[in-house]
């Protein structure tokens, strides 16, 4: 079974795409339960609220709010003033838990490059692969590499002697060889090609 080169990270690539699709769907997921501020508020105002935590992003003053219901569920949803969120729900008496602002690390920070910059690679070696390949796309590549060798006397190692049969297309041929070697012989005749 012949096996086309750059397949396999063909396949790589196809897998890292799927992985990381289905880690961005399922956190979509997971963020748009379709809970709101103002269901929230509804629920404080007719005591069925339990806990409340309050989650800031790094972008101040947006986050998200988790609430615990007294009937178990647990509904998240975001917000984008935290701190309003945390004086209504003081006013209604429930002191809200604040979660600590999330830190960026130097990973999250440079792993984003990395996988770029790996990806980049990859395809960049990818693709020199498949041009280096037997593909239909090897000439274009190859257009300034001429192909051509000199040839000399010595090279000149076959004559009509060597040809078996054919002896009327011979002697024609043997003719234009004659021509291209000595014109003036037959312009004194008129002959013309």
């Amino acid at each position: 079974m012949y096996k086309q080169p750059g397949r396999i990270g063909l396949y790589l690539v196809l897998i890292v795409a799927m992985v990381a699709g289905y880690l961005f769907l399922s956190q979509q997921m997971e963020n748009s339960e379709g809970y709101s501020k103002t269901q929230m508020e509804e629920a404080v105002k007719e005591d069925e609220v339990l806990d409340v935590r309050i989650y800031p992003n790094k972008e101040y003053p947006t986050g998200r709010v988790r609430v615990q219901l007294r009937n178990g569920d647990q509904k998240h949803f975001y917000v984008t003033d935290v701190k309003e969120v945390e004086t209504y729900l003081e006013a209604n008496g429930i002191t809200p838990e604040i979660a600590d602002v999330p830190q960026e690390s130097i990973f999250s920070s440079i792993f984003p490059v990395l996988v770029t910059c790996g990806l980049v690679f990859f395809l960049f070696v990818f693709m020199n692969r498949q041009m280096a390949g037997n593909g239909s796309n090897t000439k274009m590549m190859n257009f300034g590499k001429s192909r051509a060798r000199m040839s000399t006397e010595e090279d000149k190692k076959i004559n009509f002697s060597y040809v078996a049969g054919l002896q009327e297309e011979k002697e024609d041929l043997a003719e234009v060889v004659d021509f291209l070697k000595n014109p003036q012989k037959y312009t004194k005749v008129g002959a013309r090609i």
